[in-house]
């Protein structure tokens, strides 16, 4: 069975205007049921799972029709930082914002895992349609000795960023050419066009991602598929790399909400203008 966060599902109800303690009267009286929802409770991540077969098929379809018109935005791979900042800018751009992460998203998937991206992106399907936009933003940030990385280290690294990529442009790319063109746009960073010592595993990640990047672009833009890569090329200001890196300064850093408005300018370019690779960095970054 498939399910989202109980979070999740209150930001669905915030797009039907339907408030959750109707939903809870609605779900009682029409199913009998003897709890108001029908969910799990996980204690490794302290989170509620609603089932998406508790809201009603006329709930679903009331969704569709309240949010209509309003262009409908995926992250995949959500969390602090540039995850955040992306949501937030979006939205106060007009945006429907669902987003997809292991943890704390509105919808509870491993991007990694093919079947899970299915079943996420047939969800967002069925409550909101079919994404303008979808934004990678997965990483895993391997930073050890070559020597000292096991096989199950190196490949998890990989995956993370490559395969998950792979399972969300193979779940999305199909529903966007059937609706006549999208955005899709995918999170890199500087060791994919630079390998540096100590950065093996998360390189060779990267440099992969890259050229799977080039490849969508290229086979998919004749069908209006914008495939764009940003390369991330400095570390974003957030709580997670000020512990990471301690001797950070915040003058020396990425902005997230900064380099969240480029992500969505990238959105915004015309058809005979589109970007497919771009860099982002500090000023004072040396490259």
């Amino acid at each position: 069975m498939d399910f989202i966060t109980y979070e999740g599902l209150g930001d669905i109800l915030k797009t039907t205007r339907i408030s959750l303690h109707r939903f809870n009267a609605y779900f009682f009286t029409h199913t009998r049921n003897t709890t108001p929802l029908t969910y799990q409770y996980c204690l490794a991540k302290r989170q509620h799972y609603v089932s998406i077969y508790s809201i009603e098929p006329v709930l679903m379809e009331n969704a569709m029709t309240t949010s209509k018109g309003k262009p409908l935005a995926v992250i995949a791979g959500y969390g602090e930082g540039l995850g955040e900042a992306i949501k937030y800018t979006f939205e106060n751009d007009g945006f429907k914002v669902v987003t997809i992460s292991r943890s704390g998203g509105m919808i509870i998937a491993d991007t990694t895992n093919a079947n899970d991206i299915n079943r996420a992106f047939g969800q967002i399907d069925a409550l909101h349609g079919t994404p303008d936009v979808v934004i990678c933003n997965t990483a895993m940030l391997t930073i050890e000795r070559f020597l000292s990385t096991t096989p199950a280290r190196f490949e998890e690294t990989w995956r993370t960023s490559v395969m998950s990529v792979f399972n969300i442009s193979q779940a999305v790319i199909p529903m966007m050419i059937k609706q006549g063109g999208g955005t899709l746009l995918v999170t890199g960073a500087t060791a994919g066009i630079r390998g540096s010592k100590n950065f093996s595993a998360f390189s060779s990640a990267k440099f992969a991602l890259r050229g799977l990047t080039q490849s969508l672009a290229r086979e998919f833009q004749p069908q209006r598929i914008h495939v764009a890569h940003v390369i991330i090329d400095g570390i974003l200001w957030s709580p997670k790399s000020r512990e990471r890196f301690p001797a950070l300064q915040y003058e020396n850093a990425i902005e997230p909400n900064e380099a969240a408005s480029v992500y969505l300018n990238l959105t915004k370019q015309p058809a005979s203008a589109w970007t497919q690779e771009m860099d982002i960095r500090p000023y004072n970054e040396l490259f």
